[in-house]
This record gives structure tokens, sequence and C-alpha cells, in this order.
């Protein structure tokens, strides 16, 4: 007994050090903790991988067990597997297919457009500077004066003169590109991996669980396991199907009323509706922007447009399809990816499911401590 006083004490004095020595030497903790990640990144990398192709992975198999039976054999995984990679990369392919030659045409047409831009700029500061003054106001606009028609070849000289610049930010920007890509085909080997024998894996980590806790707090973390990746599944299944229901909607609903852009923004919307809440306000002001360039108008019947089908797709749609995916009520949908955002886009994503099983312990917890006190002093109020 008194050993194992002494191991906690020392462990209790350990951390204690370890925080202050932090307090002190935050900067190079910073550094040692980035070094980490990034060492450690294409294995994170690939384990989000593989939670991901799992789904697909799943889908796969119940249709190999309903046609072939329940027996395992290796030629059952690879050919699932393979079947779920090439699934996720067919989509993948399929939309930059469809996407990037539109966005390429959009932008060349904005480039073609921009001396009526500054055209239509220029006549709109002009009367917002008379409309000022016809009203007698203590202060004016400063002039705006620039060649409407040679402004591309403006733009054009500014980024010969300052070249240099612009080609170190490129180059950045190619290895953080290549960096990336680099990471996440290493992160999907790994995934490959893990997937191929993932009953394998988790019978080990059960062994080793079972060695470092006792069996009641072994279990526990295993039913802890199993509620984050059933909350996560669905929540990524949920989301998913929204977003491509809710794009299907856009673009049919785009093309019947003549917007330009259909396919692009509806793509765009789509992937933004992953994003509970704020997403699809994202993917309606991008989509507004680039249609205000072309026709104010439109862009003014695109949002309406958007804001009704989003009623339709929230009231109507969703409950009937993903209904409540992650049991959480909407309030603390909102608290969570409120709180998200301060870590980002990926903060807002996984900030619900994450608030899904916080939430469903903190109930388990209370309705565990209810019943123990109703056993002990009867009914509570």
């Amino acid at each position: 007994m008194e050993s194992k006083k002494a191991v906690r004490m020392a462990l209790i004095l350990s951390v204690i050090f370890l925080f202050l020595w932090g307090l002190c030497h935050y900067e190079p903790l910073i550094a040692l903790l980035g070094k980490a990640i990034s060492a450690v990144l294409p294995v994170l990398v690939g384990l989000a991988l593989a939670f991901v192709l799992n789904l697909p992975l799943r889908f796969f198999e119940r249709i190999w067990i309903h046609r072939f039976g329940k027996q395992r054999n290796k030629l059952r995984r690879g050919l699932c597997l393979f079947f779920a990679l090439l699934t996720i990369l067919g989509l993948i392919a399929l939309l930059s297919a469809l996407v990037i030659p539109q966005l390429l045409r959009s932008v060349a047409g904005l480039w073609e457009r921009l001396p009526t831009y500054a055209r239509k700029a220029e006549e709109w500061w002009q009367t917002l500077n008379a409309f000022l003054e016809s009203r007698s106001f203590p202060f004016s606009l400063p002039s705006l004066n620039f060649n409407a028609e040679q402004l591309p070849q403006t733009i054009s000289a500014y980024l010969e003169e300052h070249g240099h610049r612009i080609l170190g930010i490129s180059m950045r920007l190619v290895h953080s590109t290549v960096s990336a890509l680099l990471t996440t085909l290493l992160g999907l080997v790994i995934a490959v991996y893990v997937l191929a024998q993932k009953e394998r894996l988790g019978g080990q980590l059960k062994k080793l669980l079972s060695a470092l806790f006792s069996p009641k707090n072994a279990n526990r973390t295993v039913t802890l396991a199993r509620l984050i990746d059933s909350t996560f599944s669905r929540f990524i299944t949920g989301q998913v199907t929204e977003a491509v229901i809710f794009g299907a909607l856009c673009f049919v609903g785009m093309l019947l009323f003549r917007m330009p852009y259909a396919l692009l923004i509806s793509v765009t919307l789509g992937f933004t509706a992953l994003i509970p809440v704020f997403g699809a306000l994202i993917g309606t002001a991008l989509g507004a922007f680039l249609i205000l360039l072309d026709d104010p108008t439109k862009a003014f019947w695109f949002v309406l447009f958007v804001i009704v089908l989003q009623q339709i797709e929230g009231n109507l749609i969703y409950p009937k399809v993903v209904g409540t995916s992650v049991g959480l009520p909407g309030i603390w949908v909102l608290i969570a990816v409120t709180v998200g955002s301060s870590f980002g886009v990926v903060g807002m994503l996984f900030s619900v499911p994450t608030a899904s099983v916080f939430y469903t312990l903190l109930k388990e917890f209370a309705e565990h401590q209810i019943k123990k006190k109703r056993e002990l002093h009867g009914d509570l109020p």
C-alpha cells in the first residue's frame, strides 16, 4: 500500500514539474510539439482516411455477405477494399472533371469582362458621390478615375513588376501542395494496411487495454470507442447524404431558372453543406458573389432560391433521409459549431459529433446518478 502511494505521489509531482517547465519554456515546447505532430501527421491522416474508407468498405462487405455468406477470406476483404477505394477516387475524379473546366472558363470570362465591371464600378461610385453632394453631406468620396479598358494590361504590368515576390509565394504554395499530396498518399497507404487487418489490430488493442487497465476500465474504454465510432459514422453518412441531395436540388433549380455557373455553384454548395449550420451560408455567399459579377438581379433571386430550398430540404427531406443522425438537440449543434469555428473548418466539421459523444456520456452519467439516488432516497422531484 505504501509503495502504491509513493508511486502515485511521484507521478503527481512529475506532472506538476512538467507543467511548470512547460509554462517557463513554452516556445521550445510548442516547437517540439510541432515537430512531433509533423512526424506523426501521415499516421493521423492514415487513420482518418481509414475511418472514412471503412464506411464504403462496410457497405460492400454487407453486399458480399448477402451474396456469398459470412465466410471470411482474403478475397472478400481485398475486393471490397478495392471497390471502396475505386468509389472514393472515382467520385473525386468525376467531380474534378466536371468542375475544373467550368472553373477555368469562369475565371477566363471574368478576366474578359473586367473592363466592363470597372466601368460599372466607376459609374456607381460617381452616382453615389453625386447623391452625397445633392444631400449636402459634410463629406465627399475621393475621385475614382482609371482607364477601364487598360485595366487588364495594368494588372499584367503589376504582376510582371512584382514577379519575384509572386514567384516566391507561388513556390511556397507549390511546396505546401506537394507536401500535402505526399502526406495524403502515405496516409492512404497506411489506411489500406489498417483496413486490410482491422480485426487483428482491434484484437491487439483490446489485449493491450486488458493488460494496462482493470477489466472494468478496459470495458469502459471499448464501449467509449464504439460510441465514438458509431456517432462519427452516422454523422458523416448523414452529412454526405444531405450535401448530395442539397447540391442536386440546387443544380436542378438553377438550370430551371437559367442561372449562370449552375454546376460550379451547386458543387460548391454541396461541399460547404458538409459543415453544419454555417456551411450553406458560406456556399450561398460564394455563389451569390459569382452571379453578382454576371447579373446582380439573378444574384438576388439566387439568394432567395437558396433560402427557400434550405427550408424545404431542412424541414421535409433531411428528417426523412437522415433524421437525428447524432441525437444532439439543435441548440447544442449551434453551440458546438460556434465553439468549433475557433479551430477552423476542421473544427466546425467535427465539433457536432464530438459534442454528441460528450452529450451522450453526460446524459448516461446523469441518468445513472439519478437512478442511484432514487434507490437510496426514493422518488425524486
